[in-house]
């Protein structure tokens, strides 16, 4: 068995998982992780095609359709892109959005 974050060979039991799986900890890179799970990590070909519809205003629920996430995942991704944003890059949206402001009055 092979740690699935750095493929080193020394795992040692972990204890279980909520749901009784066997739970496993890497000795090397402290990645814990099961054999099997249940759920398989969003691969990074379809988070950057969810990034390219959501630049070319797809909406929400044909995304779900097209790259077979969940719509609560997908809740989940938006709401951590937009908290990625540099504080220079909210400020200029700030900024813009009082110019904007400004222009309607």
């Amino acid at each position: 068995m092979l740690c699935p974050n750095c493929e080193s060979p020394h795992i040692v039991k972990n204890g279980r998982t909520h749901s009784g799986k066997q739970n496993f900890k890497c000795q090397d890179c402290d990645r814990q992780f099961v054999l099997e799970p249940q759920h398989q990590p969003i691969s990074h070909e379809t988070r950057q095609l969810v990034d390219e519809l959501l630049f070319t205003n797809v909406p929400l629920l044909t995304i779900v359709e097209i790259t077979n996430v969940s719509e609560r995942w997908l809740r989940y991704y938006l709401e951590n892109r937009m908290n990625r944003r540099s504080p220079v890059q909210s400020r200029n949206r700030m900024a813009s959005s009082k110019h904007r402001m400004k222009v309607l009055m």
